[in-house]
């Protein structure tokens, strides 16, 4: 993980070693993140090591309008009513008895996901 994206390491050994001595990293693939990704990415990283993120804060650390999150806030009101995260004003949280939903909860903010989701069929 880097300040703007991902990168792999090639798999094979051989790969990698020819690289390396060829002068080149030795990297199999990567992927440039966008500035909504890094957005997400914060919102993400936040709620699920403090489980708690003020979305306010990563929107104007960002540079962006908080409003940006409206429609994530909404898709959590599902969530709210069974006792799995609050919502207090732009803060997520969420609760001790409910850290085992966490990836749920956070899996909101993640627009890749979401486009995952729409184009398979959700198991059950």
């Amino acid at each position: 993980m880097t300040g703007w994206g991902y990168a792999q390491n090639e798999g094979d050994l051989d790969a990698w070693a020819s690289a390396v001595n060829d002068g080149r990293l030795p990297i199999h693939r990567g992927l440039v993140l966008s500035a909504d990704d890094l957005l997400r990415r914060d919102a993400i990283e936040k709620l699920m090591c403090d489980m708690i993120v003020d979305l306010e804060s990563v929107a104007h650390h960002h540079g962006v309008d908080p409003a940006i999150f409206l429609e994530d806030l909404d898709r959590l009101q599902s969530l709210t009513r069974d006792s799995l995260v609050q919502i207090e004003g732009w803060k997520v949280i969420i609760p001790p008895h409910a850290r085992l939903a966490m990836r749920s909860v956070a899996s909101v903010f993640d627009t890749h996901l979401m486009e995952v989701q729409n184009r398979h069929a959700a198991a059950v």
